[in-house]
């Protein structure tokens, strides 16, 4: 709901809201409920900045700086912002590894499926682990089962991580 995303929106304090396909009216639904006015960029827009615009330098983020806010459910009121560190995002992915644990095995030919919400670390982690591991990932703006065998079929995916209701 639009309130709901303006919350998110207002407390990070962005300056930039991307939009992709299917969401082309979030700017409409969106700005009546914001304090700020961030640009909103639309999927034709970015491509066409990353095609044109200049490269720059930038100084890398240390393990301590935050990289993602997550926010929580919102259950006893407004949602809250989770900042996650380097060293908070990437721990699991080495610990898990080092345990050697068949799950956390890669291999350089996999794809990997986002199809949970990237609003938990459920979906947002699985994404961050196979782009660290230099892997594709194929992602589904929402689950559904269809998606879910499309992507296997059509989109190589070879991984994935689904909650038992989505089964």
């Amino acid at each position: 709901a639009a309130p709901d995303w303006a919350y998110s929106v207002n407390d990070t304090q962005s300056k930039i809201v991307f939009t992709g396909p299917g969401f082309e009216s979030a700017e409409e639904a969106l700005k009546p409920h914001l304090t700020n006015n961030p640009r909103f960029i639309g999927e034709q827009e970015a491509r066409k900045l990353v095609e044109t615009t200049e490269r720059v330098d930038f100084t890398a983020a240390g393990p301590d700086d935050a990289v993602l806010q997550l926010y929580t459910s919102g259950t006893t009121g407004n949602p809250k912002g989770v900042e996650l560190s380097n060293r908070n995002l990437f721990a699991l992915r080495k610990g898990t590894a080092d345990a050697g644990l068949a799950y956390t095995q890669w291999e350089d030919d996999e794809v990997v499926l986002v199809a949970m919400p990237c609003a938990h670390i459920g979906g947002t982690g699985l994404g961050v682990m196979a782009l660290a591991s230099g892997l594709p990932g194929y992602v589904l703006a929402e689950f559904t089962p269809d998606g879910l065998f499309d992507a296997i079929e059509t989109g190589g995916v070879t991984r994935f991580f689904i909650v038992p209701a989505a089964l």
